[in-house]
């Protein structure tokens, strides 16, 4: 189907990071937009169903929220970007939606962030938990229901 795909793009220097929006047509075929600048150093994101792209900061332990329009411009959200305790190199959303996963790269914690009515995020009590990684690179996140 046709829509907008984003991709991230590191460059050398600090702040220098940017985000090319590519459209994508019905058979595939992708036409790159104006590349963005977005001013910190980015990590890994995520598009929510309703368009909001979620990116951690490699640096501060922030997310940054900024909707995207059917051309892959973005514009940041209100009161963005949001603290992630914990970190926030990587950044994923639950099946649901509801929940904003982040980690920081090599720390070896995990944060919850719930998603609000308005697409901004508040820390998940608790929030950040740590595993017994080392050096977790990407956390990828699987929803597993239970029927009794």
């Amino acid at each position: 189907p046709a829509g907008v795909l984003l991709a991230t793009c590191q460059i050398a220097g600090a702040n220098n990071d940017t985000v090319v929006p590519f459209t994508v047509s019905n058979t595939g075929v992708l036409t790159a937009g104006a590349t963005q600048n977005v001013g910190f150093d980015i990590g890994m994101g995520e598009v929510s169903a309703e368009g909001v792209f979620y990116v951690g900061e490699l640096v501060n332990a922030q997310i940054r929220a900024f909707t995207v329009n059917n051309a892959g411009v973005l514009t940041a959200l209100a009161n963005s970007p949001f603290s992630s305790p914990g970190g926030s190199g990587q950044v994923r959303l639950d099946p649901s939606g509801k929940l904003v996963f982040s980690a920081p790269f090599g720390v070896g914690s995990l944060a919850t962030n719930v998603r609000q009515s308005d697409s901004s995020l508040v820390p998940g009590t608790g929030s950040p938990f740590t595993d017994n990684l080392s050096d977790p690179f990407v956390y990828d996140f699987f929803r597993v229901d239970f029927q009794p």
